[in-house]
């Protein structure tokens, strides 16, 4: 049993092609990282806890000044 494949074989109509996973994990990080962002601006907005006349996205990109004591912990040990 293998845990990772390089490529793998997509059957089309009658033909096959060996297609590699690296571009598909990229788009995909990408596209999930860019969900992630829009979402977390959209709470920290509704949330009020972005400072006024911040932009958009000012709590994805600052969010490490939101964390305490009690939040870094709560971090550490839900590893």
């Amino acid at each position: 049993m293998t845990v990772a494949r390089k490529t793998d074989t997509w059957y089309n109509e009658g033909s096959s092609s060996k297609v590699s996973g690296l571009l598909f994990m990229l788009f995909f990080t990408l596209h999930y990282g860019l969900f992630v962002a829009v979402q977390t601006s959209i709470f920290s907005q509704s949330a009020n806890i972005v400072p006024s006349g911040k932009g958009l996205l000012y709590f994805f990109f600052h969010w490490y000044s939101y964390i305490n004591e009690d939040i870094a912990i709560m971090l550490v040990d839900s590893l």
